[in-house]
């Protein structure tokens, strides 16, 4: 009994497709296994992207596989990802505390409201406080909030 191909487009036909999810990785797919593994993905995060990206199963071996046959190239496109790193402004520590630092700026003017949401304001106010402090290399600041006649307090303690 024959199986009659089933007509895709531009001349290929469901056999084919078939037929090719058997062979090895072709030399662009393979090019993109490179590039998921030069940005840190685990063998078994590869073998997944691999599977939803390019529609091929190949297994977390098989990636470790590349990794040793193309250990120079991911060395090289790991260095060049890691420079592009420093590109990125929230990546670089001073931003981060400046941005940080806004936020808690604004979130303390809020902290004099009166009714509810002012816990989840002085709660928000202190978790940025705690990134902010957790940014500059253990240097612990604290919160202090209280209610009286539906006024808040707020206090910056240093530790």
């Amino acid at each position: 009994m024959k199986i009659e191909s089933i007509p895709l487009s531009e001349g290929k036909s469901l056999s084919s497709l078939v037929e090719t999810q058997g062979k090895k990785l072709t030399k662009p797919e393979r090019e993109q296994v490179i590039v998921w593994i030069s940005e840190f993905n685990t063998q078994s995060e590869v073998a997944g992207l691999v599977k939803e990206f390019l529609g091929k199963d190949i297994t977390p071996q098989n990636v470790g596989y590349y990794q040793t046959r193309y250990a120079k190239t991911i060395e090289k496109k790991q260095k060049k990802f890691l420079d592009e790193l420093d590109k990125i402004p929230e990546a670089n520590k001073t931003v981060r505390i400046k941005r940080l630092s806004e936020v808690a700026r604004n979130l303390r003017s809020k902290t004099n409201l009166q009714g509810r949401g002012w816990l989840q304001i002085v709660s928000e106010y202190r978790a940025t406080l705690k990134q902010i402090a957790d940014e500059l290399e253990g240097k612990s600041i604290g919160l202090r909030a209280s209610s009286g006649d539906n006024k808040i307090e707020v206090v910056i303690l240093d530790y």
